[in-house]
């Protein structure tokens, strides 16, 4: 991949990122900035179900174009947690949801692992997964903390 194409991904990637900072960052200080109602639960929620999808097409498209031995369970699994971060949106407890979703990001980055140490990722995106999963993480982690 070319060193610009690289360099763009990065920087996507982390600033796909940036709607869960300010999400946090809403939550913490919201009392404080915020003089009416903003669901900020509601916001990072469903921006972290596309997010989690987007990051299960990518293995969905690696098992279609490796066709390998994790082709079938790279298909399954993409879909299953695909559909468990949708469902997450459907549970009435933001604690509850936010937990669902970032039990898929940190088993969509176990997955990443398995694919890195097979060879079927570059060094440079496991990195970039492993850093953008661990902020991800934290601000939802943050938001879990009430108000």
């Amino acid at each position: 991949m070319p060193t610009h194409s690289i360099t763009c991904a990065k920087a996507l990637t982390y600033a796909g990122a940036l709607p869960f900072i300010a999400a946090a960052l809403l939550h913490v200080l919201m009392p404080m900035v915020m003089p009416y109602h903003l669901d900020v639960i509601w916001a990072v929620g469903t921006y972290g179900a596309v997010i989690a999808s987007f990051l299960c097409g990518i293995h969905w498209a690696l098992a279609l174009l490796r066709g390998d031995r994790f082709s079938f369970y790279l298909l399954i699994s993409s879909n299953l947690i695909a559909l468990a971060a949708w469902a997450s949106l459907l549970v009435p407890h933001a604690f509850i949801e936010l937990s669902i979703q970032a039990l898929c990001f940190m088993y969509l980055l176990a997955l990443d692992r398995k694919l890195y140490t097979h060879s079927l990722y570059p060094q440079w995106y496991y990195h970039l997964r492993g850093n953008v999963t661990a902020i991800v993480l934290v601000c939802l982690c943050l938001l879990m903390v009430p108000s």
